[in-house]
């Protein structure tokens, strides 16, 4: 995995930038046009600095090995972290987006991934069997992950939080779900323990992370992973759901409260002006009260 990622940093910001001479001609001010480049390029504060950081280490080997005799790029401060704003899709943009998914296993799941809430490695893991139409919901209890460069293993439990729950289905996912099944069974040798999305065994999350690319750029809509649907539905619950307090929406997607609230629960703009407003009407009832008991 190291040497995959140091690959790929050399290929994309180091080789285009260093061109081959002897490493003993290399100044101080390469590395500092190589920061101002990559700045001008887009590239942001963290890639900047893992690049730096492994370039360093490179001339720290040739250090070692007697190449050089000093490392002019040691020393280097690294550029101020910068937390990116957390995006997540509204519900208009949701049903912007849905059209724009080209297939219909890949709508499906993002289907269930928007009104469940659950994470991309559980939803590759659920198998029909975690699929109960009666009691209407779903068992969350496993999850997939990578293990070596393809192959996708199924744990039992969850990655973090709660190891397992069961999430209600609304009727419109409930009934996605209920059609996609009808068009699964003709597969030959269907049964409950085929996966969702991928029959025998389950898709790759790197296919689940393209489909979704492909349909925001047909959309037009800003850049999301497939980790913000988990915030999605949680900041659905909390904008548009009054029945369901924080307590609720964490139990929903096996977490904790304190999660939700410092990671998942954004105020969506049709928050903007209920709070002055809740304000102002408290503010006018407790007037009221003291003008009649006077």
């Amino acid at each position: 995995g190291g040497k995959q990622e140091f690959d790929s940093v050399y290929k994309n910001h180091m080789k285009p930038f260093f061109p081959d001479k002897t490493l003993s001609r290399y100044t101080r001010s390469d590395i500092d046009n190589l920061i101002t480049t990559l700045h001008n390029n887009g590239r942001s504060n963290d890639t900047i600095n893992k690049t730096v950081s492994m370039i360093n280490r490179t001339m720290r080997y040739a250090l070692q090995r007697g190449y050089i005799s000093v490392n002019p790029f040691e020393h280097t401060a690294k550029l101020h972290h910068i937390r990116k704003e957390k995006i997540s899709l509204t519900y208009d943009q949701y049903k912007k987006l849905y059209p724009c998914i080209l297939k219909p296993m890949y709508q499906v799941a993002f289907e269930v991934l928007f009104w469940t809430g659950m994470r991309k490695g559980e939803l590759i893991a659920l198998q029909w069997s975690d699929v109960d139409f009666e009691k209407n919901s779903i068992h969350v209890h496993k999850h997939a992950r990578y293990e070596g460069k393809k192959e996708i293993v199924v744990l039992q439990g969850r990655k973090k939080g709660i190891q397992s729950y069961y999430v209600e289905m609304p009727t419109r996912l409930r009934n996605r779900l209920l059609d996609w099944k009808k068009a699964k069974e003709r597969v030959d040798g269907f049964s409950n323990e085929f996966y969702l999305f991928g029959d025998f065994r389950p898709i790759a999350p790197e296919n689940l992370r393209r489909a979704l690319n492909v349909a925001l750029r047909n959309a037009e809509l800003p850049h999301v992973d497939v980790h913000s649907f988990r915030a999605s539905h949680v900041s659905y619950c909390f904008n548009y759901c009054p029945d369901l307090t924080i307590q609720d929406i964490a139990y929903r997607i096996g977490d904790t409260v304190e999660v939700c609230l410092k990671h998942y629960s954004f105020i969506f703009a049709n928050r903007i002006g209920k709070y002055s407003h809740a304000i102002d009407s408290a503010l006018e009832m407790l007037e009221s009260n003291e003008e009649n008991d006077d």
